[in-house]
């Protein structure tokens, strides 16, 4: 049996918006309560306060100091924890705020090492506990306003009698919410992107086996679930490490007779090149309604340089045609701007390419310690990439307002 820690805990993710960050963030909530802590929800209530960073930006990166700094100097008496992807990318700008121990993202016996829990066993990741609504207080303004959003617009949609697609599927499963069940398929990645600091923090691909998530998924179908979140730092790559491939796994999962909806978050687009013909058979199925293929580019100079091998062209033929087989399914992708030797011309392939997706999310370039981004030469000054952000910010509005007003004609016209 447990000793049971009188202290109270207060658990802060500092993410803007990582689906993973915030599934790990309830699993910490969740273990602490298996161990007979007193979870509370601010921090002024805590003893100790567990901070579960996140690094993948420089603006990331400032956030989680930022928060550290803030607590620690108003609260100097309160014990601080620090975890998540953070100290792994940059342990040095960690040491400005915070100089104590740390752990990895999921490590929960390093966790109640450094929080002085006590206990006999040390409660194992519950792979179907999901989000927990009051981390989404912490979000980003542009989070917490969609998800306040939502709610209006299904209700505008349940006036009309009827659903607006896509764009109906874009506000349901585009940004982290409490309606969708999460299961992590995999952690870690395959990849060598010159930009990227995630896989210092999380290693090389670990898959789950495809049994366990197809288990999963029924478990919660029987309990009533109808939507389901896949997650992994790159579902792409999922299986390559135990014999496997995502096109096996989403096969199998699609073979479930039940009526569900499933996203896959973070497929590497040089998995749907290697899968292609298969993944564009199964993508028919309208129960996927959303998908994250992150381009970072649409300019093969600039995609090769990042170290990602795939041609962004090939991909958006093929965005064009899975349009084509399921046009209810939102294709997603994220865009860096400012990467290192991006010239305009460059950066033009990219703006041209935000036309071929119905959600899209912009980043600026920053270059992340340890990486090779950060060495390369020209690098861009920060009124380029400013601007260039402004830019193609201004062509994703323009873009997510023509799929909302296309999806109002069809529905209203059909």
């Amino acid at each position: 049996m447990s000793e049971v820690n009188k202290k109270k805990y207060c658990v802060v993710s500092t993410t803007e918006g990582c689906a993973t960050n915030l599934v790990e963030n309830s699993q910490y909530k969740n273990s602490l309560g298996q161990s007979g802590a007193e979870v509370v929800s601010n921090v002024e209530e805590a003893d100790v306060v567990i901070y579960n960073t996140c690094g993948y930006s420089q603006q990331m990166e400032d956030r989680a100091i930022s928060e550290i700094k803030k607590v620690r100097d108003l609260y100097p008496n309160k014990k601080i924890v620090v975890g998540g992807c953070l100290p792994s990318i940059n342990k040095d700008s960690l040491k400005e705020v915070y100089e104590g121990d740390t752990f990895r993202p999921g490590d929960i016996k390093k966790l109640f090492s450094l929080s002085d829990i006590k206990f006999d066993v040390i409660p194992e990741f519950d792979e179907q506990l999901g989000f927990d609504p009051n981390d989404f207080s912490t979000l980003s303004f542009k989070h917490r306003l969609l998800n306040s959003l939502r709610t209006i617009y299904f209700k505008f949609e349940n006036i009309f009698g009827g659903r607006f697609q896509p764009l109906s599927n874009i506000v349901e499963s585009a940004i982290v919410n409490n309606d969708y069940q999460t299961i992590t398929v995999s952690t870690g990645c395959l990849g060598e992107c010159s930009f990227c600091s995630i896989k210092m923090a999380k290693g090389s691909v670990k898959s789950r086996t495809r049994e366990k998530i197809v288990e999963e998924i029924r478990k919660g179908i029987a309990s009533g679930k109808k939507k389901f979140w896949l997650l992994g730092d790159d579902i792409g790559c999922y299986g390559q490490d135990i014999g496997d491939n995502i096109a096996n796994l989403l096969e199998e999962i699609l073979k479930i007779k039940d009526e569900f909806s499933l996203v896959l978050n973070y497929m590497e687009p040089m998995f749907l090149e290697k899968y292609y013909d298969r993944l564009i058979i199964l993508l028919e199925d309208t129960r996927v309604k959303n998908i994250n293929f992150p381009i970072q580019s649409g300019s093969k100079k600039i995609v090769f340089s990042m170290r990602r091998f795939y041609h962004p062209h090939n991909i958006l033929k093929m965005m064009t045609e899975i349009r084509k087989v399921n046009s209810e399914l939102v294709r997603k992708t994220n865009i860096i701007v400012g990467y290192p030797g991006e010239t305009f011309s460059d950066f033009f392939e990219s703006l041209k390419s935000v036309f071929y997706f119905d959600a899209l999310v912009a980043f600026r370039f920053t270059p992340r310690k340890h990486s090779l981004a950060a060495k390369l030469p020209n690098q861009l000054g920060g009124f380029v990439i400013g601007y260039r952000f402004w830019v193609i910010n201004t062509a994703i509005f323009i873009r997510h307002a023509f799929i909302a007003l296309s999806s109002l004609k069809n529905r209203i016209t059909s």
